[in-house]
């Protein structure tokens, strides 16, 4: 179904002169089967897996730190408790 919109969006595009939503390309992409993983970061970066909290929270801290965020009140409430 998606590439069927895909084919209508494309050639009503071309039709009008008007932007493509979604073109044949793209929902082709979406629906390949891609198989990634980070073994070659792993073995030749030395790269580790952590948990996702840990990695946010310093992300959290490192734009504080570079004053790119600021603390809000709701987060410091939704972390005391």
């Amino acid at each position: 179904m998606a590439l069927v919109y895909a084919a209508v969006s494309q050639t009503w595009a071309k039709i009008t002169g008007g932007k493509t939503l979604v073109t044949l390309q793209a929902v082709r992409m979406m629906q390949a089967r891609l198989a990634v993983t980070s073994a070659k970061a792993e073995q030749e970066l030395g790269w580790k897996r952590r948990p996702l909290r840990e990695t946010l929270a310093d992300e959290v801290a490192w734009y504080r730190s570079e004053r790119l965020a600021s603390q809000s009140a709701a987060h410091t409430r939704a972390t005391a408790a």
